[in-house]
């Protein structure tokens, strides 16, 4: 039964494995949101906030998208206000610090787009897919403790790193054990964000007959109350967003006003609270009163809510500070350093002749040349101009040429395969770093790319002379 158990584990391991490897390295990447935000659209500061937002209002009123009994949301970033996104029932636009406007906010945008591949690898149906993908590595982290529980202690201390092959199995297996509630929290909260969804789906399919408003009150996320269709006086969004910040005593994330333009009126302002595990606190207000209708917190927070802003919080670590995102990626690296023991060690036992062997053998090429895709993402998300269709377009097709380029490149599939691996993951830790120092601020973002480019060009200039050299024989 062991056996068997052994199998399967391998079995699913080999499978999964391209998928994790894109869910975990995206989401690396993704803890560093903000900074790449900066990264991706900061500019010289122009306007205010209070002036963006009036602007945007003004905007959406002009092109008829905002209209009498809608709502608009906005969503300033942590940092400043801008980029300031905004949602008036047509798609979502955002505005820089310097005026520029980006009419798509969701496809123009990098981070957005690495969200989506980390959600449902880009595919129609691929956040079941991206669920499935949990609930099966939830399945092995389970399986692999059955497996190896009797022998656990002595193999948590067993590293051979002699043997090209149990080297490999002793990672895998050093790394897994001591990563494993990390990894089960992944696993269950992956799972449950796609199940969540699919439970949604149902729902408004069934009782709720679509109203996905009626469906997220009784979830207890507020929504703006339905509109009573008489006319009033609409104060600018400067003038509420001057009034949410006094009554959250700090700048609110999400900033919605609905019924425009009605005397039902009310806004949601909602603010990061610091290092809870769930920080969110909301506020419902009518226009210029001095006191909230409800104040939402951790400690008056509907179950449901508090459950999902708990998995949420977890999953992204939104939690802990800077602190905690270095040790959740620090943690995120040492898996993927797991997936890559399992798949060289499934490597030196797949008979070499089958389907599997190869698909194992791409998939290690795959997950090299992962921080190089979104290396070439981000310098596209900040040197195509704004206002460029080519920026529409091209996301995530620059991720995924460049990801997938070296796994059909014909070398990758010959017998230089473990040297081109070797190759684009030493070339993606340079991509890595530069990221990092940009992250950081440490320096000068300019000083930061030129190393990674100088590094870079090393790395493959010694990766070529490795792939043409060719060994000479034994001395007799």
């Amino acid at each position: 039964m062991r056996r068997y158990w052994t199998q399967v584990h391998n079995w699913v391991g080999v499978l999964i494995t391209p998928p994790l490897a894109i869910i975990f390295f995206t989401g690396i990447v993704l803890f560093f949101h903000d900074a790449l935000y900066q990264w991706e659209f900061g500019r010289q500061g122009q306007l205010t906030l209070p002036q963006a937002m009036d602007q945007a209002a003004n905007r959406l009123e002009q092109q008829g998208i905002l209209k009498e009994g809608g709502s608009l949301s906005f969503y300033p970033a942590e940092e400043g206000g801008f980029p300031l996104m905004y949602y008036g029932g047509k798609g979502y636009q955002a505005i820089l610090a310097d005026g520029t406007v980006l009419k798509d906010a969701i496809r123009g945008n990098a981070g957005r787009t690495l969200l989506n591949i980390h959600d449902s690898l880009s595919l129609p149906m691929g956040l079941y897919l991206a669920g499935l993908v949990a609930v099966l590595m939830l399945v092995l982290l389970i399986n692999g403790l059955v497996v190896h529980w009797p022998n656990l202690k002595r193999q948590f201390q067993q590293y051979r790193p002699d043997s090209a092959k149990d080297k490999w199995l002793d990672l895998h297996k050093l790394v897994g054990i001591a990563s494993l509630p990390y990894l089960l929290m992944y696993a269950i909260t992956g799972a449950a964000f796609c199940l969540l969804v699919l439970y949604q789906a149902l729902l408004l399919m069934g009782p709720y007959q679509g109203d996905r408003s009626a469906l997220m009150n009784d979830m207890g996320f507020a929504q703006v109350p339905q509109a009573a269709k008489v006319a009033a006086a609409q104060l600018p969004p400067s003038a509420l967003l001057a009034q949410s910040q006094a009554l959250l005593g700090a700048q609110p994330n999400r900033l919605t006003i609905g019924p425009w333009k009605d005397q039902n009126q009310q806004v949601i302002a909602t603010s990061s609270r610091g290092r809870e595990l769930v920080e969110t606190r909301e506020i419902i207000f009518t226009p210029g009163a001095k006191a909230p209708l409800s104040d939402i917190r951790q400690d008056n927070m509907d179950p449901s809510r508090l459950i999902y802003g708990a998995f949420v919080a977890l999953h992204y670590g939104h939690f802990g500070g800077i602190t905690l995102i270095w040790l959740f990626s620090a943690l995120g690296i040492a898996c993927l350093g797991m997936l890559f023991g399992g798949a060289l060690r499934a490597h030196g036992r797949l008979p070499k002749s089958g389907w599997l062997y190869h698909y194992n053998r791409k998939s290690l090429v795959l997950a090299g040349s992962l921080p190089l895709g979104t290396l070439a993402l981000l310098l596209a998300a900040r040197y195509l101009p704004m206002d460029s269709p080519a920026r529409f377009w091209a996301f995530p097709w620059v991720f995924w040429v460049v990801t997938l380029l070296p796994v059909l490149w014909p070398m990758a599939v010959g017998t230089g395969r473990r040297r081109v691996a070797c190759l684009w993951w030493t070339g993606g830790l340079f991509a890595l770093a530069s990221l990092g120092s940009i992250a950081l601020k440490q320096g000068p973002e300019l000083w930061a790319w030129a190393l990674a480019l100088v590094a870079g060009t090393l790395v493959l200039g010694a990766g070529a002379a490795l792939l043409t050299r060719r060994l000479s024989p034994p001395a007799s």
